[in-house]
Protein backbone atom coordinates (compact mmCIF):
# COMPACT_ATOMS: atom_id res chain seq x y z
CA UNK A 1 0.00 0.00 0.00
CA UNK A 2 1.53 3.41 -1.01
CA UNK A 3 1.04 6.39 1.06
CA UNK A 4 0.23 10.15 -0.72
CA UNK A 5 0.66 13.08 1.32
CA UNK A 6 -1.86 16.18 0.67
CA UNK A 7 -1.47 19.63 2.47
CA UNK A 8 -4.59 21.44 3.19
CA UNK A 9 -5.95 24.13 5.13
CA UNK A 10 -4.67 23.71 8.76
CA UNK A 11 -7.76 24.09 10.61
CA UNK A 12 -9.69 21.28 9.03
CA UNK A 13 -7.14 18.98 11.03
CA UNK A 14 -6.93 21.44 14.10
CA UNK A 15 -10.62 21.78 14.12
CA UNK A 16 -11.00 17.75 13.31
CA UNK A 17 -8.98 17.13 15.93
CA UNK A 18 -10.47 19.06 18.89
CA UNK A 19 -13.83 18.51 18.25
CA UNK A 20 -13.70 14.72 18.26
CA UNK A 21 -11.38 14.11 20.94
CA UNK A 22 -12.39 16.71 23.78
CA UNK A 23 -15.83 16.50 25.61
CA UNK A 24 -17.52 20.21 24.95
CA UNK A 25 -16.86 20.91 28.62
CA UNK A 26 -12.86 20.08 28.08
CA UNK A 27 -13.08 21.40 24.52
CA UNK A 28 -14.31 25.37 26.02
CA UNK A 29 -12.11 25.29 28.73
CA UNK A 30 -9.00 23.96 26.58
CA UNK A 31 -9.04 25.19 22.69
CA UNK A 32 -7.82 28.12 23.14
CA UNK A 33 -4.94 26.41 25.12
CA UNK A 34 -4.28 24.16 22.64
CA UNK A 35 -4.65 26.12 19.44
CA UNK A 36 -2.22 28.76 21.15
CA UNK A 37 0.50 25.56 21.61
CA UNK A 38 0.30 24.59 18.33
CA UNK A 39 0.54 27.61 17.08
CA UNK A 40 3.51 28.16 19.00
CA UNK A 41 4.90 24.80 17.90
CA UNK A 42 4.51 25.72 14.57
CA UNK A 43 6.23 29.24 14.78
CA UNK A 44 9.57 27.35 16.75
CA UNK A 45 9.20 25.21 14.03
CA UNK A 46 9.55 28.26 11.37
CA UNK A 47 6.28 28.65 10.02
CA UNK A 48 4.79 32.25 9.86
CA UNK A 49 0.70 31.86 11.39
CA UNK A 50 -1.80 33.97 10.68
CA UNK A 51 -3.10 36.21 13.71
CA UNK A 52 -4.95 34.94 16.34
CA UNK A 53 -8.28 36.74 15.32
CA UNK A 54 -8.04 34.98 12.00
CA UNK A 55 -6.77 31.80 13.46
CA UNK A 56 -9.93 32.14 15.86
CA UNK A 57 -12.50 32.90 13.23
CA UNK A 58 -11.52 29.87 11.05
CA UNK A 59 -11.22 27.05 13.62
CA UNK A 60 -15.15 26.74 13.52
CA UNK A 61 -14.79 25.64 9.55
CA UNK A 62 -12.49 22.81 10.57
CA UNK A 63 -14.97 22.05 13.37
CA UNK A 64 -17.57 22.08 11.35
CA UNK A 65 -16.18 20.43 8.23
CA UNK A 66 -14.99 17.50 10.64
CA UNK A 67 -19.06 17.22 11.54
CA UNK A 68 -20.13 17.09 8.37
CA UNK A 69 -17.35 14.25 6.90
CA UNK A 70 -18.63 12.38 10.04
CA UNK A 71 -22.37 12.66 9.25
CA UNK A 72 -21.82 11.77 5.24
CA UNK A 73 -19.17 8.69 6.55
CA UNK A 74 -22.10 7.41 8.70
CA UNK A 75 -24.94 7.67 6.40
CA UNK A 76 -23.03 6.01 3.44
CA UNK A 77 -21.43 3.03 5.71
CA UNK A 78 -23.18 3.21 8.75
CA UNK A 79 -21.22 1.54 11.57
CA UNK A 80 -21.87 -2.19 11.88
CA UNK A 81 -24.51 -3.15 14.85
CA UNK A 82 -22.82 -4.70 17.95
CA UNK A 83 -21.63 -8.55 17.86
CA UNK A 84 -24.79 -9.36 20.38
CA UNK A 85 -27.47 -8.25 17.36
CA UNK A 86 -26.32 -10.80 15.10
CA UNK A 87 -29.36 -13.23 15.64
CA UNK A 88 -27.20 -16.63 14.55
CA UNK A 89 -24.78 -16.44 17.36
CA UNK A 90 -27.08 -15.41 20.14
CA UNK A 91 -27.95 -18.35 22.72
CA UNK A 92 -31.04 -20.45 22.17
CA UNK A 93 -33.82 -19.17 23.81
CA UNK A 94 -34.32 -20.45 27.43
CA UNK A 95 -38.27 -22.70 27.70
CA UNK A 96 -38.33 -21.36 31.64
CA UNK A 97 -40.73 -18.69 31.06
CA UNK A 98 -39.33 -15.41 32.84
CA UNK A 99 -41.34 -14.32 35.94
CA UNK A 100 -44.01 -11.73 35.94
CA UNK A 101 -44.48 -9.03 38.74
CA UNK A 102 -48.23 -9.41 39.42
CA UNK A 103 -50.51 -6.79 38.19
Amino acid sequence: MAFSAATGPWYLDVGHHIASVLSDADRRKRERDLLAHYLDRLRAGGVETPAWDEVWSVLGRGVLDGFYLWGVTVKVDPPSPPHSWNVSERPPPTTTPSPRSPR
